[in-house]
């Protein structure tokens, strides 16, 4: 991908009540669901953050929702906008991906 004004957000603050416990964890084939994701993005982004209320990923910049009480994805979807403002990055766009899909297209990207 030429563009570098594109953040890659990974959606993991779910509550995850319908499953009963944090789907981000859920093994698949050795790897968690938000490790397949991870691993699906990374090469096509130059920046990605993690939304979630849940846990810290060390490696890759982890932020919480702007709105306290796990009030859906585009709580998720603001809090990444809001972190590119405050942090004076230049992205203009922001992709999004639920941890708990990893079997989405890689061409839905380019």
């Amino acid at each position: 991908m030429s563009e570098n004004n594109i953040l890659g957000v990974i959606l993991a603050g779910g509550k995850s009540k319908r499953f009963g416990e944090d789907k981000s964890e859920i093994k698949l084939g050795g790897k968690t669901l938000l490790k397949h994701t991870l691993d699906k993005i990374n090469p096509k982004f130059n920046k990605i953050i993690i939304v979630s209320n849940n846990k810290i990923i060390k490696e890759y910049i982890t932020i919480k929702d702007c709105i306290e009480g796990q009030l859906g994805p585009l709580v998720g979807v603001l809090s990444a906008m809001k972190w590119i403002k405050k942090n004076n990055y230049s992205h203009q766009w922001v992709a999004t991906f639920p941890c708990d899909t990893p079997f989405f297209n890689i061409s839905i990207i380019d």
